[in-house]
Protein backbone atom coordinates (compact mmCIF):
# COMPACT_ATOMS: atom_id res chain seq x y z
CA UNK A 1 0.00 0.00 0.00
CA UNK A 2 1.71 3.20 -0.89
CA UNK A 3 0.99 6.10 1.96
CA UNK A 4 -0.85 8.70 0.41
CA UNK A 5 0.64 12.66 -0.19
CA UNK A 6 0.34 15.10 2.67
CA UNK A 7 -1.98 17.35 0.05
CA UNK A 8 -4.28 14.37 -0.29
CA UNK A 9 -7.30 15.96 1.72
CA UNK A 10 -9.03 18.95 0.22
CA UNK A 11 -7.45 22.22 1.63
CA UNK A 12 -9.31 22.97 5.00
CA UNK A 13 -10.51 19.45 5.64
CA UNK A 14 -11.72 19.39 9.27
CA UNK A 15 -13.96 16.36 9.09
CA UNK A 16 -13.77 12.84 7.85
CA UNK A 17 -16.33 9.90 7.74
CA UNK A 18 -15.22 6.60 9.17
CA UNK A 19 -17.72 3.58 8.06
CA UNK A 20 -17.57 0.06 9.73
CA UNK A 21 -19.91 -2.51 10.29
CA UNK A 22 -17.82 -3.03 13.47
CA UNK A 23 -18.74 -1.29 16.91
CA UNK A 24 -16.09 1.23 17.17
CA UNK A 25 -15.14 3.55 19.90
CA UNK A 26 -13.03 6.45 18.64
CA UNK A 27 -11.79 9.05 21.44
CA UNK A 28 -9.78 11.14 18.64
CA UNK A 29 -8.15 10.60 15.33
CA UNK A 30 -5.13 11.74 14.14
CA UNK A 31 -3.42 11.75 10.66
CA UNK A 32 0.53 11.48 9.94
CA UNK A 33 2.41 11.31 6.40
CA UNK A 34 5.66 9.31 5.66
CA UNK A 35 8.41 11.28 5.29
CA UNK A 36 11.83 10.60 5.06
CA UNK A 37 13.84 10.55 7.74
CA UNK A 38 17.65 10.42 6.82
CA UNK A 39 19.18 10.79 10.18
CA UNK A 40 17.20 7.30 11.49
CA UNK A 41 19.09 4.21 12.30
CA UNK A 42 17.74 1.35 12.82
CA UNK A 43 19.58 -1.75 15.36
CA UNK A 44 17.63 -5.05 16.05
CA UNK A 45 18.32 -6.62 19.46
CA UNK A 46 18.36 -9.99 19.71
CA UNK A 47 15.37 -12.38 21.21
CA UNK A 48 17.30 -13.51 24.34
CA UNK A 49 14.60 -15.72 25.08
CA UNK A 50 10.41 -16.56 24.72
CA UNK A 51 7.90 -18.67 27.36
CA UNK A 52 4.73 -19.76 26.80
CA UNK A 53 3.11 -19.08 30.00
CA UNK A 54 -1.05 -19.51 31.45
CA UNK A 55 -1.58 -16.03 32.67
CA UNK A 56 -5.17 -15.85 33.23
CA UNK A 57 -7.43 -13.08 32.41
CA UNK A 58 -6.89 -9.86 33.13
CA UNK A 59 -9.63 -8.10 35.32
CA UNK A 60 -12.23 -6.15 33.75
CA UNK A 61 -13.45 -2.95 34.90
CA UNK A 62 -16.37 -1.27 33.09
CA UNK A 63 -16.40 2.10 32.05
CA UNK A 64 -19.01 4.27 30.63
CA UNK A 65 -20.54 4.04 27.39
CA UNK A 66 -19.33 0.25 27.61
CA UNK A 67 -16.04 1.17 27.15
CA UNK A 68 -13.86 -1.42 28.70
CA UNK A 69 -10.49 -1.36 30.37
CA UNK A 70 -8.82 -4.51 32.01
CA UNK A 71 -6.18 -4.58 34.63
CA UNK A 72 -3.02 -6.66 33.97
CA UNK A 73 -2.27 -6.97 37.54
CA UNK A 74 -5.37 -8.24 38.61
CA UNK A 75 -5.92 -11.67 37.06
CA UNK A 76 -8.82 -14.14 36.84
CA UNK A 77 -8.91 -17.63 36.05
CA UNK A 78 -11.98 -18.23 33.70
CA UNK A 79 -13.40 -15.91 30.85
CA UNK A 80 -16.59 -16.69 29.40
CA UNK A 81 -14.77 -17.30 25.55
CA UNK A 82 -14.51 -20.47 23.54
CA UNK A 83 -10.72 -21.76 22.63
CA UNK A 84 -10.25 -23.61 19.75
CA UNK A 85 -9.41 -27.25 19.57
CA UNK A 86 -5.72 -27.93 18.75
CA UNK A 87 -1.68 -28.89 19.90
CA UNK A 88 -0.48 -25.40 21.35
CA UNK A 89 2.72 -24.47 22.09
CA UNK A 90 3.63 -26.22 25.61
CA UNK A 91 4.41 -23.76 28.47
CA UNK A 92 7.62 -23.22 29.05
CA UNK A 93 10.95 -22.15 27.00
CA UNK A 94 9.72 -21.64 23.43
CA UNK A 95 12.68 -19.53 21.86
CA UNK A 96 13.09 -22.00 18.78
CA UNK A 97 9.45 -20.97 17.75
CA UNK A 98 9.95 -17.36 17.83
CA UNK A 99 13.43 -16.86 16.35
CA UNK A 100 12.97 -16.45 13.11
CA UNK A 101 10.65 -15.43 10.42
CA UNK A 102 10.09 -19.45 9.28
CA UNK A 103 6.25 -20.02 9.28
CA UNK A 104 6.92 -21.49 12.49
CA UNK A 105 4.10 -20.33 15.17
CA UNK A 106 3.56 -20.06 19.22
CA UNK A 107 -0.06 -21.16 19.49
CA UNK A 108 -1.27 -19.94 22.45
CA UNK A 109 -5.32 -19.33 23.63
CA UNK A 110 -7.16 -16.76 25.63
CA UNK A 111 -5.74 -16.52 28.96
CA UNK A 112 -2.45 -17.28 27.83
CA UNK A 113 0.79 -15.23 27.03
CA UNK A 114 4.13 -15.27 25.11
CA UNK A 115 6.72 -14.04 27.71
CA UNK A 116 9.56 -12.16 25.28
CA UNK A 117 12.81 -11.12 26.74
CA UNK A 118 15.49 -8.99 24.00
CA UNK A 119 19.01 -8.47 24.91
CA UNK A 120 19.72 -4.27 25.47
CA UNK A 121 23.16 -5.02 25.53
CA UNK A 122 23.51 -6.03 21.83
CA UNK A 123 22.01 -2.68 20.63
CA UNK A 124 24.34 0.15 20.65
CA UNK A 125 23.82 2.98 23.03
CA UNK A 126 22.13 6.61 21.36
CA UNK A 127 24.59 8.95 19.64
CA UNK A 128 24.79 12.24 22.09
CA UNK A 129 21.61 14.12 20.82
CA UNK A 130 19.95 11.66 19.70
CA UNK A 131 16.87 9.13 20.93
CA UNK A 132 16.10 5.71 21.15
CA UNK A 133 12.73 4.26 20.18
CA UNK A 134 12.10 0.68 20.98
CA UNK A 135 9.56 -1.19 18.08
CA UNK A 136 8.04 -4.89 18.17
CA UNK A 137 8.01 -5.74 15.20
CA UNK A 138 6.27 -9.33 14.68
CA UNK A 139 5.48 -11.92 11.78
CA UNK A 140 2.54 -13.66 12.85
CA UNK A 141 -1.26 -14.17 12.67
CA UNK A 142 -4.70 -14.73 14.27
CA UNK A 143 -6.29 -17.37 14.04
CA UNK A 144 -10.15 -16.76 15.68
CA UNK A 145 -13.22 -18.41 15.63
CA UNK A 146 -15.05 -15.46 13.43
CA UNK A 147 -17.46 -17.00 11.22
CA UNK A 148 -15.37 -15.40 8.13
CA UNK A 149 -12.00 -16.97 9.42
CA UNK A 150 -11.14 -19.79 6.95
CA UNK A 151 -11.24 -23.15 8.97
CA UNK A 152 -11.30 -21.10 11.92
CA UNK A 153 -13.31 -23.71 14.01
CA UNK A 154 -9.58 -25.42 14.55
CA UNK A 155 -6.09 -24.94 15.55
CA UNK A 156 -5.39 -26.57 12.41
CA UNK A 157 -4.10 -26.22 9.55
CA UNK A 158 -1.36 -23.28 10.77
CA UNK A 159 -1.44 -20.08 8.39
CA UNK A 160 1.60 -19.76 6.09
CA UNK A 161 3.01 -16.59 4.64
CA UNK A 162 1.42 -15.52 0.78
CA UNK A 163 3.39 -18.41 -1.45
CA UNK A 164 5.30 -19.97 1.60
CA UNK A 165 5.71 -23.38 0.94
CA UNK A 166 5.93 -24.96 5.01
CA UNK A 167 9.11 -26.61 5.07
CA UNK A 168 10.51 -29.44 7.27
CA UNK A 169 12.06 -26.78 10.37
CA UNK A 170 8.92 -25.76 10.46
CA UNK A 171 7.11 -29.01 10.88
CA UNK A 172 10.20 -30.60 13.42
CA UNK A 173 9.96 -27.12 15.37
CA UNK A 174 5.60 -27.87 15.58
CA UNK A 175 6.39 -31.53 16.56
CA UNK A 176 9.05 -30.58 19.26
CA UNK A 177 6.47 -27.41 20.70
CA UNK A 178 3.09 -27.87 19.66
CA UNK A 179 2.21 -30.61 22.00
CA UNK A 180 -0.26 -29.25 24.34
CA UNK A 181 -3.83 -30.45 23.38
CA UNK A 182 -6.62 -27.97 23.98
CA UNK A 183 -10.28 -29.54 23.09
CA UNK A 184 -12.00 -26.52 23.45
CA UNK A 185 -14.40 -24.50 25.60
Amino acid sequence: MTPAPAGALPRGCRELRLRTTMEVYVDAVRLAWAEPCPGAVRHVARLAGATMADAGFARRIPRPQRRPDYDYARRVPLWDCRVQPGAYTAFGDCTALLAGVDDAVAAFAAGEEVRLSFDARSVPEPAAGTRRTWVLDVAGWCKDMDLHTGTGATLDPLPVRDGAIPGADRDALHRRHNVRWNGGR
